[in-house]
């Protein structure tokens, strides 16, 4: 009758026969690999969302910018809303502009 424990003895090349230290091993070449996936791993999204945000800040900026001078602008002419409007418009092609000219 066979036992059906694992044999504790070496083998005969004088190496040892344990199950979980070749699951280590495999573990451990897999790990490394995946390792070396990561480093290579290209971030486009992370910089595309990068961009994306630089470019809702630029035209949220632009565009407050404009109507606030707009809004001050009304206060010191009396001319209520248009100035308003000209700036909101005027801060709209700023911000359309800054989004749109090339990155060095």
């Amino acid at each position: 009758m066979s036992n059906d424990l694992p044999d504790d003895s070496p083998s005969k090349d004088g190496l040892e026969t344990d199950p979980f230290k070749a699951l280590d091993q495999k573990l451990n070449a897999i790990e490394s690999r995946k390792a070396a996936q990561a480093d290579k791993k290209d971030h486009g999204a992370e910089q595309g969302a990068s961009r994306g945000y630089q470019v809702v800040g630029e035209l949220m900026a632009s565009l407050l910018g404009g109507l606030g001078v707009g809004w001050y602008v009304d206060g010191l002419m009396g001319t209520k809303p248009w100035c308003l409007i000209v700036g909101l418009l005027l801060g709209l092609g700023l911000g359309v502009y800054v989004i749109s000219r090339p990155r060095s």
